[in-house]
């Protein structure tokens, strides 16, 4: 019988997990923060919240003294062929879904092992739940069109399952909301990322700073970065981050340009304190990318008074904000960048708004209590 009100979260990595667990030296994306501040926020609503994460080299953590639960599952490429599939990456990950023993099983972003979730879930009485990390969590069909790999077969069958079988969908705007009534024919749940607003503004760089922050991938569209740094000669860009597996060759380039560019900055990949420090300091944030889910740095940026320049408005939220310029190349983001740095009180108050913002509707208190309330109401329905 499954523990009431508890929730199993599918961690893609352990390092979701050691952040969770309160490793601030962790480097992270934005979709492994989100999951494990969610963690922490049902977990302090009362939640029995586990981890079910895959097997790496490195020893799992316990959870020990935490709250949290650690079930370690499948190792990642483990077993050959499909017979070593079934027989080693699906047995352990079945295994692990049943010793967490949850009545939620959510999962955030898109991944084949879902639909094994999914499976279980229909197996056991229990709940499967998508938070969705990116608008291609919630319209896989888009992925020719996101410059993103396609999954295999395979993978697209098992998570197309999964997104049939879903009793909640978790959505970061009204675009995502949309698209996925479109292709479902059901509504989503609108729930914002999760927020880490320090108490204090920090004090500003004393001269023009442009920080980007993200993994180098083609979909990012990073060499954006250089050409607006040689439109805006008298700006700093500093770029935080590093390649994505697989996308080696970009960063190769990305390095190239920017040894040719003297006011751009590669500092490679940061902490999340880093990152957020960086932000904090620079005179806006910079995004470039041409398909995102919606991107931690937006929060980082206006909690810390920092005014958003980006491609990708988020499905509207960027202008809900108040505190962002939109443009569609380099040319357009450079002159919003060049109205930012000629007029202060211009960035001044975009950063007050933004801050205000993120404080009214990105909180921990004020995205704890809408997971809990739909969740709670989600299992009382099915009692």
């Amino acid at each position: 019988m499954t523990k009431p009100k508890s929730i199993a979260i599918i961690a893609h990595s352990p390092r979701t997990v050691r952040i969770a667990l309160g490793d601030t030296s962790v480097e992270a994306g934005g979709a492994e923060l989100q999951l494990a501040w969610t963690a922490q926020l049902l977990r302090d609503r009362d939640w029995s919240v586990s981890f079910v994460m895959p097997v790496t080299g490195e020893a799992p953590p316990t959870g020990e003294g935490s709250g949290f639960e650690v079930v370690p599952a499948h190792h990642p490429g483990r077993g050959r062929g499909p017979l070593g599939y079934l027989s080693c990456t699906v047995r352990d990950y079945w295994r692990a879904l049943g010793q967490a023993n949850a009545s939620v099983y959510l999962h955030r972003g898109a991944t084949g092992m879902a639909g094994w979730t999914a499976l279980h879930c229909r197996l056991t009485g229990s709940h499967p739940v998508l938070s969705a990390a990116s608008n291609l969590d919630v319209a896989p069909d888009l992925h020719g069109q996101s410059g993103e790999a396609c999954p295999s077969r395979l993978n697209q069958a098992l998570y197309r399952y999964f997104l049939s079988r879903c009793e909640r969908v978790f959505v970061q705007s009204p675009e995502q909301a949309q698209l996925y009534r479109e292709r479902s024919g059901k509504d989503a749940v609108e729930m914002p990322n999760i927020a880490d607003i320090p108490a204090l503004v920090p004090a500003k760089s004393p001269t023009p700073l442009i920080a980007w922050a993200g993994a180098i991938r083609k979909c990012k569209r990073p060499l954006w970065v250089i050409d607006m740094a040689r439109l805006l000669p008298e700006v700093r860009f500093a770029v935080a981050g590093g390649p994505n597996p697989g996308e080696e060759p970009l960063w190769e380039q990305l390095q190239e340009a920017a040894a040719d560019t003297p006011n751009v900055d590669l500092l490679g990949w940061l902490k999340v304190a880093e990152v957020e420090d960086l932000i904090g300091r620079a005179w806006a944030c910079l995004c470039t990318s041409q398909m995102e889910g919606f991107p931690n740095v937006y929060l980082m940026a206006w909690g810390r008074e920092t005014p958003l320049i980006t491609s990708f408005p988020a499905g509207g939220l960027a202008e809900r904000s108040g505190a962002s310029f939109i443009g569609d190349s380099p040319a357009a983001l450079a002159d919003a960048a060049r109205r930012l740095v000629a007029e202060e009180p211009l960035r001044r108050n975009m950063g007050h708004t933004g801050r205000q913002y993120a404080l009214s509707n990105h909180s921990r208190d004020a995205v704890g209590d809408r997971y809990d309330a739909s969740l709670s109401a989600m299992l009382g329905a099915s009692a």
